[in-house]
């Protein structure tokens, strides 16, 4: 049995890897996600479920990307204090969707 994948690991959160082009947003799966590797990505939680608990890995695996324009979070849970989280390795970030 193989290991999972990034891109598995990423879904299990309710995430997503996305690449911007001509202002358009396409999630990436195991046949281009080498194009994460090479241009800006955005990462996306969209999952009701998904809250500050979840930040942990979602930095984990984010860290792995070269590249990333921002974090964006639909129909989620996650918080200005959790969103610290990603603050503290990237301080300069772009993060969309927070609750207050």
């Amino acid at each position: 049995m193989s290991a999972p994948s990034l891109i598995q690991d990423l879904e299990k959160l309710g995430a997503g890897v996305f690449v911007t082009t001509r202002g358009v947003d396409t999630r990436l799966g195991e046949a281009d996600l080498w194009r994460a590797f090479e241009e800006p990505v955005v990462i996306w939680a969209h999952d009701h479920t998904f809250d500050d608990a979840g930040l942990d890995s979602l930095v984990e695996l984010a860290r792995k990307f070269p590249h990333i324009r921002r974090f964006r979070f639909t129909s989620s849970r996650v918080t200005r204090s959790g969103v610290q989280k990603i603050y503290d390795t990237w301080p300069d970030i772009s993060v969309d969707g927070v609750v207050a």
